[in-house]
This record gives structure tokens, sequence and C-alpha cells, in this order.
């Protein structure tokens, strides 16, 4: 079975990269079947690509290019 975590963020530059790292290790040393996604609501800060850089695996990044807020 195939085990997802989403992970919504806006402006998150300072920590997502460490974020996105830590996580990964986390879930390829306890899951086979994985995906983490980052769903970037509009950032305005590079939050997107800094993770979309540390090119990890199962790792994706979605979202808007406009920040919608939380119910989106």
């Amino acid at each position: 079975m195939k085990f997802t975590l989403c992970i919504p963020m806006f402006n998150e530059s300072k920590i997502i990269a460490d974020t996105a790292m830590k996580l990964s290790s986390y879930m390829s040393e306890n899951f086979e079947d994985y995906e983490i996604i980052f769903s970037d609501d509009g950032s305005t800060d590079g939050s997107a690509d800094a993770v979309k850089k540390l090119d990890l695996p199962h790792v994706r990044v979605i979202g808007y290019p406009d920040n919608r807020g939380k119910g989106s």
C-alpha cells in the first residue's frame, strides 16, 4: 500500500528544505512505497523552488501561483 504525506506550505523558505530532507529520510527508512507532496499556496519567498532544488526521490511539489488560503 502506498503512503502519501501531504505538507501544505506558504512562505516557508527558512525551514522547508530542512523539513523536506528530514521527512524524506524518515519515510525512506520506514516505508517502501511512499510519496511526499508539498502543496505550495502561492509562496512568494521561493519555498517551492527550495524543495525542487533538493531533487529528493519520492518528493514532488504542486500548488497555485497565487495565495488562495487554507481552504484551497
